[in-house]
């Protein structure tokens, strides 16, 4: 029990003595000025880009469809061949149609001859009403006939003419050159003018478009800044576009807007777009999802932030700048976007600011700060707005 007592004094004197340093080390923490990194806040410029998903379409679209009625002969083309405009694709039996070339020539002879008969009588009643071989009457008849027999005639022309069209037709060629798609009819199918039987389709895909829709509320803010001056805009002919194909590759040639319409679609809330690219090696097909990728303007004086030196919230950001003495304030920012590692600040800075970038989360409004020696800056940016 003795050699206990003393073991107990020692351990009650550690104790004092670390419980009476504790208060020491925490009072010289707590007055120790954190020293942070800053960035000088300089105006800059950036690019305003959208990327939208699209889907491609042929620059030319023609369906091939019957417009006689007949049985299909022959496929006179490869699927998938490229064709020039006139080229043969199927040839439809014309021997009924040929009967009916026939026929209308037999009428027009018909009629020729009818013709000629009443021109001769007219001619003839025109000598005779004025001596009184003939009465007024029966000339007027005369003259009559006459007009009557050309009419008959100009309509045994007319039905020719549209019969040899009809005649023509029973050969179906290309309306336009491009690569010829699968054949909606086989040899022996029977087609039908009245209900314009869909044989092919023909597609020029060199160029080929893309069609997509922007959002028109993404467009009227554009517009806005452009007007109001916070934006230099890109004019319509001077927009390089990119695609980006459905494997993640960017197609290795930029493209041109080729249209906007000037209406918006009230079922969507956007905007009908186009855009042409180059399709040499006919790589690019229609109806293929892709995205595409462009510059609309050029922002004025913006800052570049680094992203962790933006607090940001549901409802807003904030940075934190080294004020006057060396003390921190709170400042609210607006944030665009992110560009790279970098937060695009279009309201909230000046120019000069000291952005604190380092530490931001063990920081609090109002404590002095020590500022640290510059950092190296990263390749390609040395100040905020660059």
């Amino acid at each position: 029990m003795k050699s206990f007592l003393p073991s107990i004094a020692l351990l009650s004197a550690l104790l004092a003595t670390s419980c009476n340093d504790k208060p020491a080390a925490q009072d010289a923490g707590a007055f120790a000025t954190p020293e942070v990194e800053v960035l000088e806040a300089s105006p800059g410029k950036a690019v305003t880009s959208v990327r939208i998903p699209g889907r491609m379409e042929p620059y030319l679209q023609a369906e091939v469809r019957a417009r006689v009625t007949g049985i299909v002969l022959d496929r006179c083309y490869q699927e998938g061949q490229l064709v020039k405009e006139g080229d043969i694709l199927f040839k439809i039996d014309s021997a009924p149609l040929q009967a009916a070339v026939d026929a209308c020539k037999a009428d027009v002879s018909r009629s020729e001859a009818v013709l000629k008969d009443a021109r001769d009588k007219l001619a003839k009643y025109s000598v005779l009403v004025e001596g009184g071989g003939v009465s007024k009457r029966e000339y007027n008849l005369a003259l009559a006939g006459k007009e009557q027999a050309e009419a008959e005639y100009a309509a045994a022309e007319a039905k020719l003419e549209q019969a040899m069209q009809e005649l023509g037709y029973a050969t179906v060629t290309s309306p336009i050159g491009g690569r010829v798609r699968r054949a909606l009819v086989t040899k022996g199918a029977l087609c039908n003018k009245n209900e314009l039987t869909h044989l092919t389709t023909v597609e020029q895909i060199d160029p080929i478009y893309v069609r997509f829709s922007a959002p028109s509320a993404e467009l009227s803010k554009s517009r806005r800044s452009i007007t109001s001056g916070e934006a230099e805009g890109i004019p319509f002919d001077k927009i390089c576009v990119k695609l980006i194909l459905p494997d993640g590759r960017e197609y290795p040639h930029e493209g041109k807007l080729f249209f906007s319409d000037m209406a918006v679609d009230p079922l969507t809330d956007t905007v009908e777009m186009r855009a042409e690219f180059p399709n040499k090696d006919l790589e690019l097909l229609p109806g293929a999802y892709v995205r595409i990728a462009f510059d609309t303007a050029v922002q004025r004086n913006i800052y570049r932030i680094p992203r962790d030196a933006v607090m940001r919230t549901a409802q807003s950001a904030m940075v934190y700048i080294v004020g006057p003495g060396n003390k921190l304030e709170a400042r609210p920012v607006e944030t665009e976007r992110l560009d790279g590692k970098n937060w695009i600040v279009t309201k909230g800075l000046k120019p000069g600011d000291k952005i604190v970038v380092s530490k931001t989360s063990y920081l609090m409004p109002g404590i002095p700060v020590s500022i640290a020696a510059p950092a190296a800056p990263e390749a390609g940016q040395n100040t905020a707005g660059h």
